[in-house]
């Protein structure tokens, strides 16, 4: 019997060695889960949290993009406005330049002089003169025209208006007074290079018709004669 109960009690203690060792195994497995489980949650939490400075940077981005666009839109608006004010500015400035052109052309005895100055200024030595009924007329055409019969057979001309036409061109509406004559509106369109200078004048059907009858005028004095008699 007594070696019985040292069975026994040998059972017992293995049992509860086994259960122990149980125990402890099974503690240290939910203490592992419990701590992947945090781990688990700790990565999620940072993954939100980068995801979170993700979605916040790229707000930022975003709007530093729209900044940046309303930044350019803004440039081009005001590069616009101060162009457009730049070319009427520029187109002001070459109806003052056709005005003072055709103003030297009254008859007075220092005509010539005065055109002269206002041309070389005005008119670009490429210059071409289009008109219906008459050649194309050059820059030294143009300069012969009137020195040799414009102004020395009395021919005065008169600006009525000039047209901007929107376009970077100009249109003078001229009346030409020729002797014995009440006036000859002619049309000139004139279209400028970047300096301000005419480069290509085009012209109704009437300019051509003028050139013809100023040349075939006769000389002032001739023409004093005609008159007397």
């Amino acid at each position: 019997d007594a070696a019985a109960v040292g069975f026994e009690d040998h059972d017992c203690k293995s049992q509860s060695k086994s259960i122990t060792k149980q125990l402890n195994t099974t503690f240290a497995i939910m203490v592992f889960k419990a701590h992947r489980s945090s781990i688990h949650a700790d990565a999620d939490a940072a993954d939100a949290t980068i995801s979170t400075i993700v979605d916040h940077t790229n707000k930022k981005n975003d709007m530093s993009g729209n900044i940046d666009s309303q930044a350019a839109d803004a440039d081009a608006t005001i590069s616009t406005i101060v162009n457009h004010t730049d070319k009427k500015n520029g187109m002001s400035d070459n109806i003052d330049s056709i005005k003072a052109y055709f103003s030297t052309l009254d008859g007075k005895p220092d005509s010539f002089e005065r055109f002269e100055e206002q041309f070389h200024m005005l008119i670009h030595p490429d210059v071409v003169v289009k008109s219906y009924q008459h050649d194309d007329m050059k820059y030294d055409d143009l300069i012969h025209l009137v020195k040799t019969h414009f102004i020395p057979k009395g021919c005065v001309s008169e600006v009525l208006e000039v047209i901007d036409n929107g376009d970077g061109t100009l249109t003078s509406v001229v009346n030409n007074h020729l002797p014995g004559e009440d006036g000859d509106v002619t049309y000139q369109r004139a279209y400028f290079n970047d300096e301000g200078m005419v480069v290509k004048v085009i012209t109704t059907s009437q300019f051509g018709d003028l050139v013809d009858r100023v040349e075939a005028l006769p000389g002032r004095k001739e023409y004093t004669r005609i008159v007397d008699a």
